[in-house]
């Protein structure tokens, strides 16, 4: 018994154990439950959304092309001649001329004799504001700028004084006479007369800042602040010298004459300054702060208090090579202007910096002859600069030839006087009258096309065409091709090939006894080899050529530089055009830094006359006809919507709409201000067309403001057209046999005025809708009216869209600035994105043809772009900084959907460029390493998130809101809002039938976790992670939307899905 109970199990201790388990067990798991609980509940941010729209149907986002880049290394190939545009208003018309008025800029590129043989068309708004077309003719004369038709101002009374000066006071303008008289608020109709107590004759007048002077040949003065209170400065005790000019600085009034004499007066003194020269100092220009006395033997001095004066040095002056005697000075516009006594001009400006002059001097030539004599000096609110000479003739500088041309009154009279008044009028006293006129351009032209004739305020547009060789200059018009050898020479020839543009360059000897020296044609490729090729790389050279009495039939064809050259002939060259084509591989040394100037040379020796046209020079793997694939490749990978195609403008001005139509490789050059002229990049319709089609993207158009009738209706009929139109049978010819116009659901037409040619909303509404009326009453618009869209492009100052197109049109470009202090600065990017939207919300007019629908905005031209500026440096250093692909998702999504229905995002060579390839592209050889790589990885950064959010976001934007979670809300007491929102997360969410799609993006400085909460039932959950930089790092399927996810900084996660029963 006792054996048996000591193998029996105790059962007591067992039970006891097993519980204890249990009851750890049980503590263990709802500890864990407990802590999950908590953390979900502390450290989560809870993403909820709503089947609830909270804004209109999205249209898709798209690309702004402004330049798609051709293969070819060469610039102006195929020898078109270069479109000359300008805009004016016009003044006054009559039967067979206009008279324009001066652009307000002051630029004056053309000269007389300018757009002869080209087009002028005058556009005017009729009685019930709708524009129309007055004038289409051609330019029979053009003058650069004469005066308008004189009016008589009757009014005067006493025309027998002996006037002399105008001067300029507070808007107002005042006449003196030499025997005191004078007349205020001359420019009115509300003119007084008025005399002042001299003992003298007045000999000059002159205005000052907000003073006027007056100086008499006793040296006396004359000052007032008003025109009409004046106060005296007798002079009991008068130099020797004869006075001449007269100006001040403050209060201080300041008298110059012969030998050096320099008299101040102030405070009712008069003191005889001391100075440096004994040369006649015959005319003073000021500003109220600065003056500037000049005079005989190149004197020119200076003075902020007119007492102490100091001479110019000589790198201030305009001329270091020889002594002007200068005779004329004015201030005018924030410059001083000075003349010579033989024609010589200078313009220059005042430094407060430096505290010197910065003047430039140009040899004007005399084009009257004799000698040069003049009397007074005015410039003109337009910048137009006059002299009036001894013998009473007024001229005018000619910038662009530097020559003096005189100004025809329509009397032989001489002027006695002239003057200006502050809205560009000019006073001329002749014969004893007053008149007032304008310094004007002047149009003749032949037949118009209409009975109307041009009114003040209409606006007229000129055009024509310059030949890029005119058979006399040994450099093309736009500098970009040379002509070398002796006797050889050079002109555009009207004959091409096919598709090969209008026109082709001629190369002949103008000595026929000369016929064996070498003639070619020669381009600069580069300036250092290894910014453009590499070794081990086939290049090919093609071009058309065709020849008239060559004997040889052979051309030369090679590439020079401080190298060996390497080259080809092409041999049996016909009399019809014929294509020629040859490899080269470059050498080592010309595909290094010590190349040189690489050049690619065409020509040929003995008689005849060698034609060439469309010439490629570029790498073989290339088509000399085509965009690169590569770019075609990364625009097709971002699957736009809309591509708008703003390397094509048509109607902008110094752009041929001709050019438009041929294939790529008859580019002619784009000018840049003061850098001569660059690659216009591809401006082929086709080849864009093609790209857009290759990206199953609707093409969008731009009609810009200087378009003519016959170019919408030329475009129009190479969209639509057939065989049997022109512009129809150029487009099949390119390769197109079906009219583009089947081959887009949508096709849009933006009309739009970056230039501001058109100065009110009425102008700009009307203008809108004359070209929708155009392109209405084309015969092809049956053919497009149901893929068509009009988009209004104009920047309306008054806030209501005035046209009839279907939507509006703008532009939006966010600079966030951050600060030196470091990284924490790009917390704020959201606040700089949610500002430049609100500017943006400023500029968006209402549609009042629309006013109960709710539009969208169609954005154009869209870019964010972060700035890091150093502080304390002058100038202000300022370089591009990093950009995650978060912000690129909330700059794109901020708004769309809302007042934004369409977003185009700028498209630019940035967004294939190397690191390597940025810092040798022109105009950023200053660029750093590190500088051109941040570029670059963020254009491949705000690439990959255009590429995901194209495919994935679509339809009507729905309700989304994000929450922080419990411990954040503790942490955010006692802060500011600002403080509490750095760190959020946030959220988009839309939806296109029933499928459901949202973007969630961390753009702080801390790893946020986050769920989300539905109050409706989302199935088929694909979600794709992003990291920083765009690239996708993860992809998973889930079954429902509480699955906690986990974002980086910078990350952002697309979420998609489908409502079932929506």
């Amino acid at each position: 018994m006792r054996r048996l109970l000591r193998g029996r199990i105790h059962k007591r201790p067992f039970v006891v154990t097993s519980a204890v388990l249990v009851i750890f067990l049980i503590a263990g798991i709802a500890m864990v439950l407990y802590l999950g609980f908590f953390r979900k509940t502390s450290d989560t941010y809870i993403v909820r959304t709503r089947n609830e729209a909270t804004g209109s149907e999205t249209r898709g986002l798209g690309l702004n092309v402004s330049s798609l880049p051709t293969p070819n290394l060469l610039l102006g190939a195929s020898f078109e001649s270069i479109s000359t545009d300008r805009h004016y208003i016009v003044y006054e018309g009559e039967e067979d001329y206009v008279y324009l008025l001066q652009d307000a800029s002051g630029e004056r590129p053309y000269g007389d004799g300018s757009f002869v043989g080209g087009n002028v068309r005058v556009l005017s708004l009729d009685e019930q504001g709708k524009m129309v077309q007055k004038v289409a003719s051609e330019i029979i004369e053009f003058s650069e700028s004469q005066f308008a038709p004189k009016i008589r101002i009757e009014e005067v009374s006493e025309p027998d004084e002996d006037y002399i000066s105008f001067v300029s006071l507070n808007d107002s303008v005042l006449v003196f006479s030499s025997s005191g008289r004078y007349i205020n608020d001359f420019a009115t109709a509300s003119r007084r007369y008025f005399s002042l107590p001299v003992s003298s004759q007045i000999i000059c007048a002159s205005d000052s800042g907000k003073r006027v002077n007056v100086l008499c040949d006793d040296w006396t003065v004359f000052t007032s602040t008003d025109g009409r209170n004046f106060s005296s400065f007798p002079n009991e005790d008068p130099p020797g010298p004869d006075p001449r000019s007269v100006t001040s600085v403050g209060r201080v009034v300041v008298a110059c004459g012969d030998e050096g004499t320099v008299v101040t007066y102030c405070d009712g003194e008069m003191i005889s300054v001391a100075t440096v020269t004994d040369a006649d100092l015959i005319a003073s220009a000021g500003d109220g702060r600065t003056l500037l006395l000049i005079g005989n033997d190149g004197v020119m001095m200076t003075s902020s208090n007119g007492v102490i004066f100091r001479p110019l040095e000589e790198t201030e002056k305009p001329f270091r090579d020889r002594s002007v005697d200068w005779v004329c000075a004015t201030y005018s516009g924030g410059k001083y202007y000075a003349i010579g006594s033989k024609g010589e001009f200078a313009e220059g400006v005042y430094d407060t910096e430096t505290g010197l002059f910065r003047f430039s001097g140009y040899l004007a030539s005399a084009a009257f002859g004799g000698e040069f004599k003049p009397r007074s000096l005015i410039v003109d609110s337009f910048g137009e600069v006059l002299i009036l000479t001894e013998s009473g003739k007024p001229y005018v500088l000619s910038r662009d030839a530097l020559k003096w041309k005189e100004l025809s009154t329509g009397s032989v009279a001489a002027v006695d006087a002239f003057g200006k008044t502050p809205d560009g009028k000019i006073f001329l006293l002749q014969d004893g009258n007053f008149f007032f006129t304008r310094i004007l351009s002047r149009v003749k032209y032949g037949e118009r096309t209409s009975g109307s004739v041009a009114n003040a305020g209409d606006m007229c547009f000129l055009s024509s065409f310059t030949p890029v060789f005119d058979g006399q200059s040994k450099e093309s018009y736009d500098g970009l091709w040379q002509i070398f050898g002796e006797g050889a020479n050079a002109q555009i020839a009207q004959d091409a090939p096919t598709m090969g543009g209008q026109c082709s360059l001629k190369i002949y000897s103008e000595d026929p006894n000369k016929t064996e020296v070498p003639r070619f044609v020669s381009q600069i490729i580069t300036e250092k080899g290894s910014d453009t090729f590499s070794e081990k790389t086939f290049y090919r050279v093609e071009m058309w050529l065709k020849h008239n009495g060559m004997s040889d039939k052979e051309a030369m064809v090679w590439i020079s530089g401080e190298f060996e050259s390497v080259g080809t002939v092409f041999s049996d060259i016909g009399n019809n055009w014929r294509h020629y084509s040859a490899l080269f591989v470059l050498p080592r040394e010309a595909c290094s830094e010590n190349s040189g100037e690489v050049r690619l040379n065409i020509g040929f020796s003995g008689k005849g006359e060698l034609f060439i046209d469309k010439v490629y020079f570029g790498m073989d793997s290339y088509s000399s006809e085509a965009i690169p694939d590569e770019y075609l490749n990364v625009i097709r990978d971002m699957h736009p919507v809309y591509l708008r195609l703003s390397n094509i403008p048509f109607g902008r001005e110094n752009v041929s709409s001709d050019s438009f139509y041929y294939p790529v490789g008859n580019e002619v050059g784009k000018k840049k201000d003061g850098e001569g002229y660059v690659s216009a990049g591809c401006i082929s319709l086709e080849a864009s067309l093609r790209a857009a089609r290759y990206a199953k993207a609707n093409p969008w158009l731009i009609i810009d403001s200087s378009v003519s009738q016959i170019q919408i209706e030329s475009l129009l009929e190479y969209l639509c057209g057939s065989i049997s139109d022109p512009y129809g049978q150029m487009r099949i010819d390119n390769g197109t046999a079906v009219p583009w116009s089947f081959q887009f659901e949508r096709i849009v037409f933006e009309i739009t005025d970056p230039s501001d040619v058109y100065r009110t909303d009425l102008q700009r509404g009307a203008y809108v809708d004359y070209i929708i009326g155009i392109m209405k009453s084309s015969t092809h618009y049956l053919d497009i009216k149901d893929r068509i869209l009009f988009l209004d492009g104009m920047n309306y100052s008054g806030g209501s869209m005035l046209s009839v197109a279907d939507y509006h049109s703008s532009g939006m470009r966010i600079e966030a600035i951050v600060g030196d202090s470091g990284v924490d600065d790009t917390s704020m990017y959201s606040e700089w994105i949610a500002n430049g939207y609100l500017d943006y919300y400023d500029r968006i007019p209402r549609i009042l043809s629309r006013h109960q629908e709710k539009v969208g905005e169609w954005v154009g031209s869209a870019d964010f772009v972060a700035i890091r500026e150093k502080s304390g440096q002058i100038p202000v250093d300022r370089s591009i900084t990093p950009v995650s692909a978060a912000t690129y998702v909330e700059f794109l999504l901020h708004d769309y959907g809302k007042r934004t229905s369409v977003l185009c995002l700028d498209l630019s060579d940035e967004w294939i460029l190397s690191e390597t390839e940025h810092r040798n592209a022109p105009g950023r050889k200053d660029l750093s390493k590190n500088e051109s790589q941040i570029i670059s990885d963020n254009s491949m950064t705000f690439y990959s998130v255009l590429a995901t959010l194209s495919q994935t976001i679509s339809g009507i934007p729905q309700q989304i809101e994000t929450s922080p979670p419990i411990s954040e809300n503790n942490r955010n007491e006692g802060h500011s809002e600002s403080e509490k929102q750095e760190d959020a997360l946030t959220a988009f969410a839309f939806l296109d039938g029933d499928r459901w799609s949202a973007v969630v993006l961390n753009n702080g400085e801390k790893t946020r976790q986050f769920r989300f909460e539905s109050e409706i039932n989302i199935e088929e959950l694909i979600v794709d992670h992003y990291s920083e930089s765009g690239a996708r790092i993860g992809s998973s399927q889930r079954r429902r939307l509480s699955n906690v996810f986990t974002l980086l900084p910078g990350q952002y996660v697309v979420v998609q899905g489908f409502i079932r029963g929506v």
